[in-house]
């Protein structure tokens, strides 16, 4: 797979980002409810985009993912501050306000985001996006947690959730970390971090009861081709899932290449791919995206020295074996008219500074001495890189590939430009052949001579019985450039120790510089100062002292001989694969063209069948022609109904209103009545124990009738012992009344009567006289002077 086009210095928050639906533009998560839209044409309309219709307990919820559900809306996934819950809605992107407007009601997920030994991602089935929550070790009695946000914009309804408990699953290391999990088939996958097993749960068992436990959740192994399978040793992956496989993105460091991978779901099979990309390879916060026809690949390169850190890949899989790569910044002008450049004329616009990148500060860089380096085939070195003479801040600089920046004539002049030479060009191409031959070639096109040439491929391959390529075209033009700059300074001894004698035998000159004056030397990325060997006997040169044998020249040329053979077989071996792929294209058309033939004779009967159809239909019209009369006339009469529905209406509003008045009366009644129950259940109750109390002592109901014929002779005379009793509390009354009268002692005048005389019962002397030390000498009472036979003290 190779990159259609390439952006720089497109950064976000963390993974998230969006492609809409037709793949044009996208939308970076910036900040917390910040948004970056990016443009993949239109470059000059980039622009920061607030997230607008938050308030209440949600305004300081953050983004946690977002995605494009169809051609307007964009579905939004907040993270409450606070409980950590999760909410979704629906929104669209308005550029006019360079605002993403919330056009729903927060719908609760029900899943809260949970930071130890569990994950929550949001993915996509067949139906749409799909929020998922699993604990990182999965075991027996662990639970799934599902929502499937789709249903919310095709049904207008909240979606459940659901939570699928696993059973009888058999692991033989009950440690084992699952991640990165896809939906297919109604399935949900589970890759293993740290093997080549997959866990596999059946999501329409969880629904149905004849499904059973053994077949929810199973372990499966997944198989490699004849070139093997990834390397699982804490690989990272980002994917896409097709309809039969998955496109598999596994990356570890950035001083690892990245790797592609098809995995074929049906056989679960591993097919490694190839991966060219035009720039550095994303290794850190990478995510793959897909949408219709195109796809994305976006991450940052971790790489030391890189100012532009994030990059953006386009993928179109129609185009997998074309080479033309397009690389972009991320704040490139639109396409020109009159230029070789598929920008506007002005290539000052392709070095402005992308405001969403994080500023750094480093010296401005010096305007380079022109210099244009002529290839040696037949199509000219394009220029690969230009900077502006002017002083600038460093940030996200803007670059170009060789497509994009590659004319068929020669190269213009600029007066305020300079083009890097062809080792700064190489730096900045990501895609790199890695055959002898290829290498070999760019090696001559840039002026080396054939000696240098085998010598550093010679070195390069050590003990080896072929040649072996460069890792990359950096690590050829270094070497190359030691082999120039040893054989230079060996040049320089020979010619001072032999008094200047030409002793040139094997072409090279006497001032130890390469004859073709295309190529002086080989610079590094920064193009001021060759950089030194790190052994200078580590690398075998052939001098004028040391003449080179045959056993040697034929050993050389039977390695070269082997490497194009192995490159030879690596060619055919392709070719063959695809030859298989027409072949298998070819049937596939023939089918489709067999089909079609049968379709445009079931197109022609059809037809037919219209045509005749078409004529029933005229004679419908003229029928309806007349129904439409009679609707009319229907229409009129409906008309007079509303109006009547209408008076009828108001007095039904009315009645309502009544109505109203009297619920509330009923209500308060029904309250009144409710107390009212409460009390008679009450009395249900005690009048339930009697009933079983009743029936307990049934048998004794005629003694119990007896003795209630007597107790009802007792109760006639406790009536009338009460009715005494009221007539003596009425005397009694009286007599309190009377002693309540009686003010004071009649003898002290001070105390009040405590006293009463019997048998006159007078109440009129205190304790102290009436019946103190002297209450002998009073054997009369003071009232009536009757004689008096006793004392009784009152407490009052």
């Amino acid at each position: 797979m190779k990159d259609c086009c390439s952006f720089t210095g497109v950064s976000n928050l963390g993974q998230v980002f969006a492609v809409n639906h037709y793949g044009n533009y996208l939308l970076f998560a910036k900040a917390k409810q910040r948004f970056y839209y990016f443009h993949t044409d239109r470059l000059e309309e980039h622009c920061e985009l607030e997230l607008a219709g938050l308030s209440g307990i949600h305004e300081n919820d953050a983004i946690f993912d977002v995605t494009f559900v169809d051609e307007i809306n964009l579905l939004v996934v907040l993270r409450h501050e606070l409980g950590d819950r999760l909410f979704f809605s629906r929104a669209h992107v308005d550029l006019k306000a360079k605002a993403v407007k919330i056009d729903d009601p927060l719908v609760d997920t029900k899943i809260t985001v949970r930071s130890k030994g569990f994950k929550t991602c949001l993915i996509e089935d067949e139906c749409g996006p799909v929020l998922l929550s699993f604990p990182i070790r999965i075991q027996e009695k662990s639970v799934i947690e599902l929502v499937h946000v789709g249903s919310y914009f095709e049904y207008d309804e909240v979606p459940p959730l659901i939570s699928i408990p696993i059973k009888n699953l058999k692991v033989n290391n009950a440690e084992t970390i699952w991640c990165d999990p896809f939906i297919s088939r109604n399935h949900l996958y589970f890759f293993s971090h740290f093997d080549n097993l997959m866990l596999t749960v059946k999501l329409d068992a969880a629904k149905g009861a004849a499904a059973s436990d053994a077949d929810l959740a199973r372990v499966v192994r997944t198989k490699p081709n004849a070139l093997g399978e990834p390397r699982y040793n804490q690989q990272h992956k980002q994917f896409l899932v097709f309809d039969d496989h998955l496109l598999v993105y596994l990356y570890r460091t950035s001083y690892q290449r990245p790797q592609m991978w098809k995995l074929k779901l049906g056989s679960l099979e591993w097919s490694q791919m190839p991966l060219s990309l035009s720039h550095h390879y994303p290794t850190s916060y990478v995510r793959f995206r897909r949408h219709l026809d195109s796809l994305y690949l976006h991450g940052d390169c971790e790489r030391i020295g890189c100012s532009e850190r994030s990059h953006l890949y386009k993928f179109d899989p129609s185009e997998e074996h074309s080479s033309t790569v397009e690389h972009k910044s991320s704040l490139a002008t639109p396409k020109g008219s009159s230029s070789n450049l598929k920008k506007s004329g002005s290539l000052s616009s392709l070095f402005h500074l992308s405001i969403f990148s994080s500023s750094l500060s480093a010296a401005p860089e010096e305007p380079k001495p022109k210099s244009y380096v002529q290839s040696a085939s037949k199509s000219s070195t394009p220029t690969r890189y230009m900077k502006y003479r002017k002083t600038r801040p460093s940030s996200v600089a803007s670059t170009s590939t060789l497509s994009s920046l590659a004319s068929s004539a020669s190269l213009p002049s600029f007066k305020s430009y300079a083009a890097t030479n062809w080792s700064r060009q190489m730096a900045f191409q990501g895609v790199e052949q890695h055959e002898v031959s290829e290498q070999i070639k760019k090696a001559l096109d840039m002026g080396f001579k054939e000696e240098h040439i085998m010598a550093a491929f010679d070195a390069n391959s050590g003990r080896s019985t072929e040649y072996q390529p460069f890792p990359s075209t950096n690590a050829m033009v270094d070497m190359l450039d030691r082999v120039q700059r040893m054989e230079s300074g060996k040049d320089e001894k020979m010619r001072s120790s032999a008094s200047f004698h030409n002793i040139n035998h094997h072409g090279y000159s006497f001032n130890g510089k390469p004859s073709s004056s295309l190529v002086t030397r080989a610079t590094s990325f920064n193009g001021d100062t060759p950089r030194r060997p790190l052994s200078m006997t580590a690398i075998s040169i052939p001098t004028a002292s040391v003449a080179p044998s045959n056993h040697v020249g034929n050993n050389a040329f039977q390695r070269m001989l082997s490497a194009f053979e192995r490159e030879k077989k690596n060619i055919i071996d392709e070719s063959k694969r695809s030859i298989e792929q027409i072949e298998m294209m070819l049937r596939e058309s023939q089918d489709h063209s067999r089909l079609n033939a049968d379709l445009v004779k079931e197109h022609d009967r059809e037809i037919c069948q219209l045509k005749a159809k078409l004529h029933d239909a005229q004679d419908k019209v003229k029928e309806n022609e007349s129904l439409q009369e009679r609707i009319h006339h229907l229409y009129d009469k409906s008309d007079q109904k509303t109006e009547e529905l209408r008076a009828k209406e108001q007095q039904m509003e009315a009645l309502r209103a009544d109505f109203q008045k009297q619920l509330q009366e009923k209500a308060i009644q029904c309250q009144e009545l409710e107390g009212q129950l409460r009390q008679m259940e009450d009395n249900a109750k005690r009048f339930e124990e009697v009933r079983k109390r009743s029936d307990e002592y049934k048998e004794q109901s005629d003694a119990l009738r007896r003795e209630l014929e007597r107790c009802n002779d007792i109760r006639n005379q406790l009536n009338e012992a009460d009715s005494r009793v009221e007539e003596m509390k009425r005397e009694r009354d009286e007599m309190r009344q009377r002693i309540n009268n009686i003010p004071t002692c009649v003898i002290c005048m001070e105390k009040a009567p405590k006293v009463v005389f019997m048998p006159c019962l007078h109440f009129v002397t205190c304790e102290a006289c009436g019946n103190g030390a002297n209450s002998h000498q009073l054997d009369k009472c003071p009232t009536c002077r009757n004689k008096v036979l006793g004392r009784m003290v009152v407490f009052m």
